[in-house]
């Protein structure tokens, strides 16, 4: 498990070291972007030829690839969405919670409960940059519609390309990450008061009751209760002149 993320970890480097550098007018409309969201942090922007579907890479010195057909068919408005919500990655510092979670996959990768408890955490982390991409842009539906032509786009260099850079994997948060219906609907509808620290409270509950179960189950077929003596184990008694005693069941019958 390890193995996997590091050689997912140096393929993204690899890859980042070969991208080009994105349009002056386009960091300069990062940089500004950036300053409104009250993220102090220098913002590396990035045009790779090799991704599939925009994305943001590190926490200290973040860095945002857009795919070379994200730049070239949306327009500018739409890309400004793609980057809000990148932006939003970087001001969540969500790279170090990635990072968090997956050395969470590779000590527990046996427990089923981590992995449940992983993929609420990106789904989570993907409707929380969403919901700060519309109330930052306040165009909710333009930005449903702009997820809708970025996944139509991303399933078609997917189909030129075989890799799967760029899609969420390892420490990476991609703009079309989660379930794009999912989504879509959850911008898209009503949306009602909710109390996201009942929540979050309650998925951690889950995730720590999940781990340990297994351990008290084990503590629980281990440990033997000190009044339970075998019936078949002879007893000795220091206190007293008979030192030995033989079970009625090991005595020889006559």
């Amino acid at each position: 498990m390890g193995l996997r993320w590091s050689v997912a970890y140096l393929s993204v480097q690899w890859h980042l070291w070969r991208c080009q550098p994105a349009a002056d007018h386009l960091v300069e409309r990062v940089q500004q972007l950036a300053h409104t969201l009250s993220i102090s942090r220098t913002i590396r922007l990035v045009v790779s030829t090799a991704a599939i579907s925009p994305f943001t890479s590190g926490s200290w010195r973040p860095i945002i690839a857009l795919p070379l057909y994200a730049v070239c068919r949306l327009d500018p408005e739409q890309l400004e969405l793609v980057l809000l919500h990148e932006l939003a990655h970087i001001k969540r510092y969500d790279h170090l919670i990635n990072l968090g979670l997956l050395l969470l996959e590779i000590v527990f990768f046996y427990h089923p409960a981590v992995w449940w408890f992983t993929r609420i955490c990106h789904h989570e982390r993907e409707a929380c940059c969403d919901d700060l991409t519309v109330d930052f842009a306040a165009h909710t539906h333009r930005y449903a519609r702009t997820l809708y032509q970025l996944e139509v786009l991303r399933q078609q260099a997917a189909c030129r390309s075989a890799g799967v850079f760029g899609s969420g994997f390892g420490t990476v948060t991609s703009a079309t990450g989660g379930t794009l219906m999912q989504r879509i609907q959850r911008l898209t509808s009503p949306r009602s008061p909710t109390r996201p620290w009942r929540s979050g409270a309650g998925i951690v509950l889950l995730a720590m009751a999940g781990l340990a179960l297994p351990g008290l189950f084990f503590a629980a077929s281990c440990g033997a209760s000190p009044d339970q003596a075998d019936p078949l184990t002879p007893t000795v008694d220091l206190h007293s002149s008979q030192s030995f005693t033989w079970p009625a069941k090991l005595l020889p019958h006559r």
